[in-house]
């Protein structure tokens, strides 16, 4: 979307002032400005702008910019765009210096287009001559010298451009409030929305073993007392067959969490981390927040996660996937990534979890529920998108059990598809 950074930079200027605090309401700092970035940013999403799709026998154009509190970036070919980019720095990188911003701006835009561009020549435009510098990694700033190696595998000239034919410059360019359109203040709803279950079970307890662990824990004791008293903790807790639940929000939707004593939790966080085969933190934490709470959760999880050697060794092994991402496929649909993601419950047609895919010329998504994690399910999921998209000739996904076996591999090979 051209002009997003800017666009959207009063609305994301209101986020540190309600971050963190829990009475804190966004409509109390919600300015006429505000609105009228809000209804711009609508406007945008409904134009139709035409992209071209890229060609990876011809080379392209990178227009790059960067001002004050913005970077950005526009990519052609044959003076058609392939795509926009721009980004709002961050408090510290503000305080850069201006040769910093530009070379940012352009290692930022590079990276973000590389599936684009690996393999194919890219002119460089922009109006600061010394990132002709930054190109040759003769800079002895260290931070941006790591910027420069890490670019110098693609192939990059430089051409200096005037600011005033500089694409990218307007971008970068508050403009003119008196063009958005006004929007009627609208007041935002709660849903809560309680998850019906059956009697709770946890690590095969029943629910008179959680009332009771619930009752001698010191943290549940203090919230069952003050719940009759305190109007802030019966908005943050709640009771159903006298055990005790947090309202936990999810995607503007409150669910009933099952508050755990500590006790429980780390036991609860091993045998969740080994179910979803080594997650990371941030999956770990939203698996665990759709049906638990406790004290400091995200601590626990976190430093368990850190201390998990698997988990840190396909960290480590992370480059050598992403790497097999570089290489831009020939034509459309004909090389894909696909992934497996379990759900936190089974769903009301007994599927276990989806399988994820996305071209890796396009970045078009798709998803096929699965009834469970077994090469058959996997390959009746594949043979439901070769049956719209038969170009598929390479796929490359992690090293999971699903995808490790060696009649998966067999599989593919029969259909005359590469697996990486």
């Amino acid at each position: 979307m051209p002009h997003y950074a800017a666009i959207a930079q009063p609305i994301q200027d209101l986020i540190p002032k309600v971050q963190g605090k829990k009475k804190a309401s966004i409509l109390a700092f919600w300015t006429p400005t505000c609105q009228q970035a809000f209804d711009s940013l609508k406007e945008s999403l409904l134009r139709n702008t035409i992209l071209q799709f890229p060609d990876p026998t011809q080379p392209f154009i990178l227009y790059t910019n960067a001002s004050k509190h913005h970077m950005a970036a526009v990519l052609l070919q044959d003076n058609a765009p392939i795509g926009y980019f721009s980004k709002a720095f961050a408090k510290t990188q503000c305080k850069w210096a201006v040769f910093t911003k530009e070379a940012y701006a352009v290692y930022a835009a590079v990276l973000f287009y590389k599936v684009f561009i690996t393999g194919c020549k890219v002119k460089l435009m922009c109006d600061h001559k010394p990132l002709e510098g930054f190109l040759q990694a003769t800079t002895k700033n260290d931070m941006v010298y790591h910027w420069s190696i890490n670019i110098q595998e693609y192939d990059i000239s430089f051409e200096w451009v005037e600011t005033s034919k500089n694409l990218s410059d307007c971008l970068t360019r508050l403009v003119d409030p008196q063009l958005f359109m006004p929007l009627k203040d609208e007041q935002e709803e709660v849903v809560i929305a309680a998850i019906q279950t059956t009697e709770p079970t946890l690590l095969r307890l029943s629910g008179e073993d959680i009332h009771r662990l619930q009752r001698t824990n010191a943290y549940c004791r203090r919230i069952f007392t003050s719940f009759d008293t305190d109007p802030n903790t019966r908005r943050q807790f709640t009771t159903k067959d006298s055990i005790l639940y947090h309202l936990m929000q999810v995607s503007r939707v409150t669910h009933l969490a099952l508050v755990v004593p500590q006790s429980l939790a780390l036991t609860l966080v091993c045998s969740v981390h080994l179910e979803f085969q080594h997650p990371g933190a941030g999956r770990m934490y939203d698996a665990l927040a759709m049906w638990v709470y406790w004290w400091d959760m995200w601590t626990l999880v976190r430093k368990y996660v850190r201390g998990c050697n698997v988990f840190q060794l396909r960290s480590l092994k992370q480059h050598t996937f992403l790497s097999k991402h570089d290489r831009p496929p020939n034509a459309p649909w004909t090389r894909i990534a696909i992934d497996c993601v379990g759900f936190t419950r089974d769903s009301s047609q007994g599927h276990i979890g989806i399988m994820t895919g996305i071209c890796l010329a396009t970045q078009y998504p798709w998803a096929e529920p699965i009834r469970a994690k077994s090469t058959a399910c996997i390959q009746a999921a594949i043979m439901k998108i070769l049956a719209t998209a038969p170009n598929v000739r390479e796929i490359v996904s992690d090293n999971g059990p699903e995808f490790g076996k060696t009649y998966f591999d067999t599989f593919l090979q029969q259909l005359n598809i590469h697996h990486q």
